[in-house]
């Protein structure tokens, strides 16, 4: 083998690092990365370790919360968590951390209008999008009404039995839809 192989193959990785190993310095590794917003699959890659391995370790810890749980349940103790455990713990929480520096930057510019006239709408519709998608993202459903004089509603029609009738012709143009597309004989 090459001396340049060599070195790619061997590029700082510990034995351990490739069987999945959960050691104190990569705990340690991965949670300075998350801490500093890294995404866990960018994280574990910058430790060594496939996200594959990463989800592995966090589903033992999510066991390993389940069974503390149950224990807690019968003997009204807290038990000792174990190394995966303690690692959900420590990940959620550095997760919620960065979250919350950064929540606090996106609010502080959205309500600084005066001060950064462009940006705060900006930050507050990123806000508002991630953090009540289905009413403010892209995927939200969105009903049109229609504010055209001639088309609106008179005196004597009642506007929200004008925005019933509209839901029940959307619901049925949807179920036209799925019995469409509705394989035979179903």
């Amino acid at each position: 083998m090459s001396d340049e192989k060599r070195v790619h193959r061997d590029s700082g990785r510990k034995r351990a690092r490739r069987h999945g190993a959960l050691t104190p310095e990569l705990r340690a590794l991965l949670l300075e990365h998350l801490e500093v917003g890294v995404f866990r699959t960018n994280a574990a890659a910058l430790i060594g370790v496939h996200h594959t391995t990463l989800e592995a370790w966090m589903q033992k810890g999510r066991a390993e919360l389940q069974d503390a749980c149950e224990e807690m349940d019968r003997t009204g103790k807290m038990p000792t968590l174990g190394r995966y455990a303690d690692l959900v713990v420590a990940v959620e929480a550095a997760e919620a951390r960065i979250e919350r520096d950064m929540v606090g930057v996106v609010t502080t510019i959205a309500r600084a209008g005066e001060k950064h006239p462009e940006a705060a709408p900006k930050a507050a519709t990123w806000y508002l999008e991630r953090r009540k998608n289905l009413v403010y993202g892209r995927g939200a459903l969105r009903i049109g009404v229609d504010l055209d004089p001639a088309t609106s509603p008179t005196d004597d029609e009642d506007p929200v039995d004008l925005f019933l009738e509209k839901l029940e012709s959307i619901e049925r143009n949807v179920q036209a839809a799925r019995d469409r597309d509705k394989p035979e004989g179903t």
